[in-house]
């Protein structure tokens, strides 16, 4: 008993020490002891903590069902994630490639969102299971890619590991209506069956989506595999092909299935074809496989090709198979340390198994070239070159501005040098590394533009030249400037030519060189007349430019009002100019002598110049711009003529517009009140309604169209016939010793105005007032009658108010009414009213 209770002393004191102790980090622990009555006992020790959460590995497995049609890219990707270790709070996936996802469905999601990269590279998809203890989660992601115009070129959207720890996917291409290759892949492999994929790391697929064709070929040759072995002793190489032939056509159909250095050695014995050699004038034999119904068979062919190997160790296999999508080559029997020549159509690479692995052409061609590699050593200068050219045509001269892009493939270029084929003088050479420039007389004629740098370029310059040629009198031909680096293995590029001003270009002589659309030049937009734009693929190129000056086109819609007044001849002209081909600085017209112009304005005018030279009876005026205008151009015109009214022929003058394409316009004429105006000699003039005059003129009465610019027309004005009629109101109002009386006329004027009033009013009235319309004053010419003088001359309807003084006895007596009465007047209506007080 007393041995336990000193062993439960012990270890009670050396848990104390434990859990006291600085270092430890763990809660403190517990300790129980029980003593039974016979002498025996236990000891209990309790430890509390928390222990460190695993971290979370899971496997991610998908198979994507796409389907590619006109419109649209979709996708129905089942996801199914497997956690090995940890609890899984987030399951993040990688995203690759455009479209986006529009839904993510599954039994057991929580949430689901889409997230960027802080740099917007980079999209990841992170799903939320609803228990953290989840240890499967199948999910069900769609996708959508929108197609707005054919042909495209797209990444399709794929799913890639992220921070999954295993992961495989699947693809399963499905087309309809629209043809579809692939024109890019990584990180997949094709599968047996066409249209599907495999990868298990990062990975993408661009996908060339283009317009289905109106109808297949008889014979096609799907899921075409390549499997060579290289056979160093024997200087050949041994191929097997295999591919699945679609035969459409109903009495079957052939294909050219092998040309070349090669030749079929065997063939499968249960084939469903037949092999035919026939003579090729290019390759010297071709064979073709020929089928004898419709159907699918499988095809398995085994072909020998032959190694040769040129002066500088190239060894090569040169023949071409049928064309595919995707048709991979796989090469063994080749050495670790072989270097294949990567300017060739197929240039394979090691894959992690250990063999060589690539990709036939769009061609078909399988053109090999490969050697037994060397250590790298400082070899001989090679580079090559890539040029971009703008030539500006304008008024006698033509720039160029060209950018050259120099890639060294292998050494190092101190200095570069530039032969100069045609006319023309350098303005200025900036680019990398560029310490000075010269110009040089070369051999046979041809000048060298020298180039210094201030350090060896080993990598990529770029060189923008401008230069300057200048042009004789138009219509020219010239032959631009062309540049081109010596000693470069390959010089390709592309050239656009444009027009400055009014300059109507056309390439000519174009040798070694294609066409493009304007919207295919690599460089900035430019906005112009008139753009072309070539590429040359090599330097063996030529060309000239034939340049025209572009004269301006100007047409005229013109509306002139020819306008009689009291005093005044006016001619009121709006004058729309419709300028096309070329933009316009200046404008001129010619105005009738004897016309003043009384003002000339419009939208871009900056100002005008009358000519003081009479020739022919008219005058000129240039019209000046503010800028070069063209499109359509509003101008108005005012011209006065001092010239009373009065009655004879007006010979309407006509305005002058010399170098005018095509006149077309209205013409009206107008007359002060009281006038009339008839026509007498009307030609080239097509007489119209009034109603149809495209402008509101009051007092207009002859309205024509103009079609032709030698219109001449004369006009009889006469006076109107006058008839005036008057209404009278006499109001008197009586008081004690005085009549107060108050005379309202309404006049109504037909015919020709009137220019003054003439009443009776009785001499003995006083305080006589008098007020209308337009009066300015009056006076009492002889006896009763006095004359109204109007400001200016009235027609119609007229008002008068003549109010007076008659004295009388304060005793009474006798009152004459209606005394105050119109003179000269057709005739006079009217009564009167007398107010007395009561």
């Amino acid at each position: 008993m007393s041995s336990l209770k000193n062993n439960l002393s012990c270890l009670t004191a050396l848990f104390l020490l434990v859990a006291i102790s600085p270092a430890q980090t763990q809660p403190a622990a517990g300790v129980q002891a029980t003593v039974n009555e016979d002498g025996t006992g236990t000891l209990s020790l309790t430890a509390k903590g928390t222990l460190p959460k695993p971290p979370l590995f899971f496997n991610t497995s998908a198979k994507a069902a796409v389907k590619v049609t006109s419109s649209a890219i979709t996708q129905k990707i089942p996801l199914t994630l497997t956690v090995v270790q940890g609890r899984a709070k987030v399951f993040t996936l990688a995203l690759r490639g455009q479209g986006k996802i529009t839904s993510v469905t599954g039994s057991k999601l929580a949430s689901w969102a889409l997230r960027t990269s802080a740099d917007g590279k980079s999209r990841f998809l992170d799903l939320k299971p609803t228990l953290e203890k989840t240890r499967v989660l199948t999910v069900i992601v769609s996708t959508r890619q929108e197609i707005k115009s054919l042909p495209v070129t797209t990444r399709l959207l794929t799913i890639n590991p992220g921070k999954s720890t295993g992961f495989t996917s699947r693809i399963d291409l499905s087309i309809s209506g629209v043809d579809a290759r692939v024109s890019s892949i990584q990180g997949m492999l094709p599968l047996e069956k066409h249209g599907q994929f495999a990868t298990t790391s990062e990975n993408s697929l661009t996908l060339k989506i283009t317009r289905s064709g109106a109808s297949p070929a008889p014979v096609e040759l799907r899921n075409t595999r390549i499997t060579g072995t290289i056979h160093k002793k024997l200087a050949s190489a041994t191929f097997t092909l295999t591919a699945t032939a679609h035969v459409t056509a109903p009495d079957g159909g052939s294909i050219d299935f092998l040309r070349g250095r090669a030749a079929i050695s065997s063939i499968q014995t249960d084939a469903a074809y037949r092999i035919k050699l026939l003579r090729d004038p290019s390759s010297g034999s071709l064979y073709q496989l020929s089928f004898d119904k419709p159907g699918t068979f499988p095809v398995n062919l085994e072909i020998v090709a032959r190694i040769d190997e040129d002066s500088t160790g190239w060894k090569t296999i040169d023949f071409t198979a049928p064309q595919g999508a995707v048709v991979p080559v796989d090469l063994s029997g080749l050495p670790t340390n072989t270097k294949f020549n990567k300017f060739q159509p197929l240039f394979p690479r090691r894959d992690a198994s250990g063999s060589w692995r690539g990709f036939l052409p769009a061609t078909g061609r399988c053109f090999l070239a490969w050697k037994k590699s060397r250590k790298a050593g400082q070899g001989k200068l090679a580079y090559t070159s890539r040029g971009l050219t703008d030539v500006t045509v304008g008024a006698g001269l033509m720039r160029q501005s060209g950018l050259i892009e120099l890639k060294v493939l292998q050494g190092k270029i101190n200095a570069v040098t530039l032969r100069m084929h045609g006319s023309g003088e350098v303005l200025d050479v900036e680019g990398t590394h560029v310490s000075g420039w010269s110009v040089e007389a070369g051999q046979g004629g041809v000048r060298n533009l020298n180039i210094r740098l201030s350090i060896p370029l080993d990598n990529v310059g770029v060189f923008k030249i401008r230069t300057q040629q200048a042009l004789g009198k138009f219509p020219v031909t010239a032959t631009p400037l062309r540049l081109t680096p010596t000693g470069a293995l390959r010089h390709s590029g592309h050239i656009r030519l444009s027009n400055s001003g009014s300059v109507r270009l056309e390439a000519a002589n174009v040798k070694g060189m294609m066409q493009l659309s304007p919207d295919q030049f690599p460089g900035k937009p430019i906005k112009a007349r008139q753009v072309f734009v070539f590429r040359y693929p090599s330097a063996d190129y030529s060309w000239s430019v034939r340049a025209d000056q572009i004269l301006p086109e100007v047409s005229l819609n013109e509306v002139i009002i020819y306008r009689q007044t009291e005093s005044d001849r006016i001619i009121h002209a709006n004058m729309e100019l419709d300028i096309r081909e070329a933009p316009l600085r200046e404008w001129e017209l010619r105005i009738p002598d004897g016309y003043a112009v009384s003002s000339l304005s419009g939208a871009e005018v900056a100002d005008y110049v009358v000519g003081t030279t009479v020739v022919k009876g008219f005058r000129d005026v240039k019209v000046l711009f503010k800028k070069p205008v063209a499109g359509r151009q509003l101008i108005t015109l005012r011209l006065e003529k001092s010239a009373p009214a009065a009655a004879g022929l007006w010979q309407l003058p006509a305005l002058d517009f010399p170098g005018v394409k095509s006149i077309r316009g209205h013409i009206g004429i107008s007359a002060s009140p009281g006038w009339r105006i008839t026509p007498r000699k009307v030609t080239q003039l097509k007489e119209t309604p009034l109603s149809y005059f495209p402008v509101k003129v009051p007092g207009i009465q002859q309205t024509y169209r103009v079609r032709e610019a030698s219109w001449s027309a004369s006009m009889k004005i006469a006076p109107r016939k006058q008839s005036v009629q008057a209404d009278v109101f006499h109001l008197y109002s009586l008081k004690e010793g005085m009549a107060y009386g108050s005379v309202l006329l309404n006049y109504f004027v037909v015919g020709a105005p009137v220019n003054q009033w003439e009443l009776s009013i009785p001499e003995n009235f006083g305080n006589i007032a008098i007020e209308g319309q337009n009066v300015r004053q009056w006076r009492r010419e002889s006896g009763d009658k006095v004359v109204v003088q109007l400001e200016a001359p009235v027609s119609g309807a007229v008002t008068l108010l003549v109010t007076f003084e008659n004295a009388m006895s304060a005793r009474g007596g006798s009152l004459t009414l209606g005394e105050v009465h119109p003179l000269n007047v057709q005739s006079e209506s009217g009564f009167i009213e007398v107010v007395s007080p009561i």
